[in-house]
């Protein structure tokens, strides 16, 4: 283990979270049926000098809400949700509200976290 524990950590932080870092940029990929509780997600590390917080909080009204901002960072950030209907969002320390979780016939990530301001979904 060259990482140390804090490598340990950061590898179960993203296979708990379902995320995955693709072609620049980093995604979270859970089934919209396991977003039925709460997670909470603190500090994950997104290259040298940049750390994320997700939270996934389920309502009252039992839909869950995504919450993205930045602990700290290097260059700007943006996000997108469910396939990135919308346009990406500019992240800041400040937490920014999705709340689009769709279900789709062939699985999207939830939320789509880049350094590029046009974020565009992978193509399978």
């Amino acid at each position: 283990m060259f990482t140390g524990v804090e490598g340990v950590l950061q590898a179960m932080l993203l296979s708990i979270g379902s995320f995955k870092f693709g072609n620049h940029h980093l995604e979270m990929d859970l089934e919209p049926k396991d977003t039925h509780r709460d997670l909470i997600f603190h500090r994950i590390n997104y290259g040298n000098n940049t750390h994320l917080n997700v939270s996934l909080l389920v309502g009252d009204d039992n839909r869950a809400n995504i919450y993205v901002s930045l602990d700290r960072n290097d260059k700007p950030y943006y996000a997108c949700d469910a396939g990135c209907l919308d346009p990406p969002r500019q992240l800041r320390l400040v937490t920014v509200n999705f709340i689009c979780i769709m279900i789709t016939i062939q699985l999207v990530q939830i939320i789509l976290i880049g350094t590029q301001s046009k974020l565009t979904c992978p193509t399978w």
